[in-house]
């Protein structure tokens, strides 16, 4: 079971990194993963128990995306990725 204060932090951080990424490039762009991870990285050890690399959080940014888009595409994305994210890596 997913702690539910560790879900509303990272769905808050990964929200954060959005809205400044939306500021930066105005819309989506082809290196979104490693952008968000650079974004999120210096904060993301908080909720997961370790500090993961940049590299690493970008490939979880980016099974996070492929999984989002096949399962619940619907869904909000922060919410869906904090999820998985501490699911799948947290301690």
């Amino acid at each position: 079971m997913v702690d539910q204060l560790k879900l509303d932090g990272l769905d808050k951080l990964l929200r954060s990194a959005a809205r400044a990424h939306h500021a930066e490039f105005g819309g989506p762009n082809a290196g979104w993963p490693e952008w968000y991870a650079e974004f999120v990285q210096p904060g993301i050890g908080e909720f997961v128990g370790f500090e993961p690399s940049v590299e690493q959080v970008a490939e979880w940014l980016r099974q996070a995306d492929r999984l989002h888009q096949a399962k619940a595409p619907e869904d909000r994305w922060p919410p869906f990725y904090a999820r998985w994210i501490l699911e799948s890596f947290g301690r």
